[in-house]
């Protein structure tokens, strides 16, 4: 009879009757309650029936004659997991890989319960002990993946998976999975490759259902708009429709494709489409937000963000994107500035520090701030223009800037340290900090009000006075008209951001004011974009070469000191010479900049005017409303 309920206890079990094994079990050690067997199969069979801290007590009696079984082990501590006995979880895997450190389940173990204990960099480092060891079981792989799709750990490597993203052994699902965390990084190339050879290896399977072939195809429709290839990005909607993709998620796919195309109506239609489809489509909402505020409807904008986070109240990109608008909205900029607080999802946004000290929140403090920078190179000089004001709010501020604003900033700002980037090597940073703070939440500090931006100096970066002098000299050898510093483009061009940036073709009306010269201000200019415009001009385009505008700012922002007006898109280089008192002509391919709170002069460098446009307007529109301004000025430096 006994021999009988055992096999049966065992059989029930390995056939995956839980409920039976533990029944029968329990009938076989009211008989023979010291049966380590049947003690084991209780244990295993309560943890999968998830009644944990039944299960404790008996995994407890195991180890007590079989300390060293390491399933049971794993299985008490997976107990302690579920019923919040993290701390104890830890201290026991702890000490077990102190006994043996070559046991990839253990480091997999303590990786998952520091991930449910909050410690995501010591969850990292777990799993990747774990991946180092032969034999890893494929269950750490998944669970580094699921720490990077769950949380924005942008600090973190994720090579350790690339070997096992690739393998066609990986389940195709999980592949997919890595590709997103790749491409919230903006590894757009890499996200582009990775999909391509997915689809290469399940071309030799059967089993593949269409909604996974959907979801590839989709997900290639998105990687190459922002790669640019609008084509290729079409082509793969269509794919995507063809294997079943979601309606509503086929018009998200082409309402974005038509916003980076600058064909807005077109856009604003699809998104509308998709809320009639699914009208609790958080994303669309969004996207429809940001939609609205380029063609400067900023009213509709926030209804339409605030329908967005009604249905996703934590989604941290949705807040940030209602945060531009919230900023030309309102006069009170409080809640907008909350919501600026969610811009840490992404790469392009940066990468907030885990530093020890507590933020600062405004007021006078005795002691050391440290800030360190963030986003690019124009928000840094954007933000720059509260500096002045928080050296007075304590006793040493230092201050990680990009490298190639420390020279610049430290002339402009004596009273505040920089350093560059990581300042490893400064001997300030070894130092104790009061506070500590990223320099785009010094607007939430000490400029909560549109009437705070009346602190703003109307110039606040000091050029070198040396080579400002130089460059005076040498640009009055060029005549008695204005002088004119000319910039079209950013470098980065991707992802439809071309859109925002002008044809040469189209400067023309400007070029042909009379009595003016042009200086070339854009960095990394191809000379065949020099040539052109020197041929629409009819005389020299001048383009000194001793001055790199991309790597010297300094450099740079002397000679933009020494012209009498830039004209120039949004870029680094509108800001610069905004932030240094040259007043800037900007050619805006949006009717409203959240940013810049919606207003034509700029709140952050008063020397700087935009010059908007709705965003399917032709560029004429904008040019020859900067061409007119230059001609009026140009007829004026001739009067006097």
């Amino acid at each position: 009879m006994n021999q009988r309920i055992s096999s049966k206890y065992l059989q029930a079990f390995n056939k995956g009757d839980d409920r039976g094994a533990i029944r029968l079990a329990r009938q076989h050690l009211e008989m023979h309650p010291a049966d380590l067997q049947a003690l084991g199969v209780l244990a295993s069979a309560l943890l999968k029936q998830q009644q944990f801290s039944g299960a404790i007590p008996v995994f407890d009696r195991v180890l007590e004659a079989q300390p060293d079984n390491q399933p049971m082990q794993l299985g008490r501590i997976s107990c302690w997991l579920a019923v919040g006995s993290v701390d104890m979880a830890i201290q026991q895997l702890q000490f077990l890989l102190q006994q043996s450190s070559q046991q990839p389940e253990l480091w997999n173990a303590l990786g998952q319960a520091y991930v449910q204990a909050g410690q995501y960099q010591d969850a990292y480092r777990a799993f990747c002990q774990a991946l180092a060891l032969p034999n890893c079981p494929d269950a750490a792989y998944m669970h580094l993946l699921n720490l990077f799709l769950a949380h924005e750990l942008f600090d973190l490597d994720v090579s350790p998976l690339a070997a096992w993203a690739i393998d066609v052994k990986t389940e195709p699902a999980l592949r997919l999975n890595y590709s997103a965390v790749i491409y919230r990084r903006s590894q757009f190339n890499e996200v582009h490759y990775l999909l391509l050879r997915l689809l290469v290896d399940l071309s030799r399977r059967t089993d593949i259902p269409d909604s996974l072939y959907a979801q590839i195809y989709a997900n290639l429709s998105v990687t190459c708009l922002e790669l640019g290839l609008f084509v290729e990005s079409s082509t793969y909607c269509d794919k995507a429709k063809q294997y079943g993709y979601a309606v509503e998620l086929l018009l998200a796919c082409q309402a974005q494709l038509c916003r980076v195309q600058g064909q807005y109506s077109q856009a604003t239609d699809y998104a509308k489409q998709a809320i009639r489809h699914k009208n609790d489509f958080d994303v669309m909402y969004s996207l429809l937000g940001q939609i609205l505020l380029d063609c400067g409807e900023v009213t509709e904008s926030w209804c339409a963000h605030q329908q967005a986070l009604a249905l996703a109240p934590e989604n941290r990109q949705f807040k940030f994107i209602a945060a531009l608008t919230g900023f030309a909205m309102h006069d009170d900029l409080r809640e907008a500035w909350s919501l600026y607080e969610s811009r840490w999802f992404n790469l392009r946004t940066g990468c907030k520090s885990v530093l020890p000290w507590p933020e600062w929140k405004g007021g006078k403090q005795q002691g050391r701030l440290l800030l360190y920078r963030e986003q690019g190179l124009g928000d840094e000089v954007f933000w720059s223009s509260m500096f002045g004001e928080v050296s007075q709010y304590f006793d040493a501020v230092l201050c990680v800037c990009h490298e190639k604003l420390q020279t610049l900033f430290a002339r402009s700002f004596p009273s505040i340290v920089f350093v560059a980037d990581r300042p490893s090597s400064h001997p300030m940073v070894f130092e104790q900090f009061d506070f500590q703070l990223p320099i785009g939440s010094l607007g939430a500090v000490l400029r909560p009000h549109r009437s705070s931006f009346s602190h703003t100096a109307e110039s606040f970066l000091v050029a070198d006075p040396v080579r400002a002098e130089h460059w005076q000299q040498r640009l009055s050898q060029l005549g008695t008209g204005l002088k004119i510093g000319l910039a079209w483009r950013s470098v980065d061009l991707a992802g439809g951001r071309g859109i925002h940036y002008p044809p040469l073709a189209e400067l023309k009306p400007l070029l042909q004011v009379h009595g003016v010269e042009f200086i070339n201000l854009q960095y990394c200019a191809a000379a065949e974009e020099c040539a052109e415009i020197e041929s629409m001009l009819g005389r020299p385009f001048y383009n000194f070469r001793e001055v790199d505008h991309f790597d010297d700012l300094d450099a740079s922002a002397a000679l933009m000191a020494a012209c009498d007006v830039v004209v120039a898109p949004c870029t680094a280089t509108a800001a610069l010479a905004a932030a240094v008192g040259v007043p800037v002509l900007e050619m805006a391919a949006v009717a409203v900049d959240g940013f810049q709170l919606g207003q034509q002069q700029s709140p952050w460098v008063p020397m700087l005017t935009r010059f908007g446009k709705q965003p399917e307007a032709p560029w004429s529109v904008v040019i020859e409303q900067i061409a007119l301004v230059v001609q009026q000025l140009q007829q004026e430096r001739c009067l006097t």
